[in-house]
């Protein structure tokens, strides 16, 4: 078996897109990864059970915000 590992975004990014990305978050399964953080998945079998999903900020203020962060990008 592979233990192949990759980045998922190796290129560099303007600032404010990063500041953007800090309230984002992705999940896969009961596991939620912080940023600067990694999630480990134990099988291909588990990867492909289990649907990954990305999450935006909790409320209307804070998307208001993040899309606001990304508007000069």
């Amino acid at each position: 078996m592979s233990r192949e590992t990759r980045h998922v975004r190796p290129f560099s990014v303007p600032v404010e897109f990063n500041r953007a990305l800090e309230s984002v978050r992705f999940h896969m399964g009961d596991q939620s990864c912080e940023p600067d953080s990694k999630i480990v998945v134990g099988t291909h079998e588990e990867w492909l059970r289990t649907k990954p999903e990305l999450t935006w900020a909790t409320d209307a203020t804070e998307f208001a915000d993040f899309k606001k962060t990304l508007a000069p990008v």
